[in-house]
């Protein structure tokens, strides 16, 4: 996990970066000047909407952190499983119910003939019978643009990870409004300018300061579990299985 969260660092400084160029932007004493060919200096005139069209920028910077982060989680928890070489019949069931069905994935849409489902099911028999390792693909994961904190929780019981979330993350609400925000511009169902009307700099600081400690959260807890082998039968916590977030000091 030593790489991801290293990963991780580096997006939050981006984003970190994006927010200091949106304080200024903001900031009614910071003026901006350009300097023509002959080096005399101009102040440049800022136009009404670009800051309410950055603002709302914010929330795409902000998503795409957020599902980079959680992908990149589980991306290497399926590798922490595959690299453990632990046969099948060792993992905790969860895992085995959700590789199956990843497998069943291919065999999509509904339509698939006999002989494809014949020959999924003949190669979850063979894994299974020749003790085969569990090997889950992170793409097949559904969290592409959906991502919130229930759907993040969600993955998590899913893969008996503890939801324990400190407090500071204010139990990751407002990732919704990010997400919510951020498929609105994605699909054109509202103007830069409409979105960033709405919201002052001061309170996307804050949505981004409670993403970033909810985000951290989730990182270690699937560093924790990693680290008390969860995934392995018998082993396994039962700590996925919360049905709400507890928040922690």
């Amino acid at each position: 996990m030593k790489q991801v969260f290293l990963d991780y660092q580096e997006r939050v400084k981006e984003v970190e970066e994006y927010f200091n160029f949106l304080k200024l932007l903001d900031d009614p004493l910071v003026t901006i000047k350009k300097k023509d060919e002959s080096g005399t200096e101009s102040q440049v005139q800022t136009a009404p909407s670009w800051l309410p069209f950055f603002k709302a920028t914010s929330f795409i910077i902000i998503y795409n952190l957020v599902e980079a982060t959680v992908r990149a989680g589980f991306s290497r928890l399926y590798l922490d499983i595959h690299s453990s070489g632990i046969p099948l019949s060792g993992i905790q069931k969860s895992f085995i119910k959700l590789w199956i069905e990843q497998v069943l994935k291919d065999c999509e849409p509904l339509t698939s003939n006999f002989n494809t489902y014949k020959d999924k099911i003949n190669e979850i028999s063979e894994k299974l019978l020749s003790q085969g390792v569990c090997s889950l693909d992170v793409g097949k994961l559904p969290i592409s643009g959906n991502l919130d904190s229930r759907k993040i929780f969600e993955l998590c019981k899913l893969h008996l990870i503890s939801q324990k979330i400190s407090k500071n993350a204010n139990s990751g609400r407002e990732l919704k409004l990010v997400k919510d925000n951020r498929n609105d511009l994605a699909h054109g169902n509202r103007s830069f300018l409409e979105c960033g009307r709405d919201y002052t700099v001061d309170g996307l600081v804050r949505i981004k300061s409670e993403s970033f400690a909810f985000l951290e959260c989730i990182l270690k807890n699937i560093e924790d579990f990693m680290e008390k082998k969860g995934y392995v039968k018998n082993t396994g916590t039962e700590l996925g299985h919360m049905d709400k977030a507890e928040a922690v000091a």
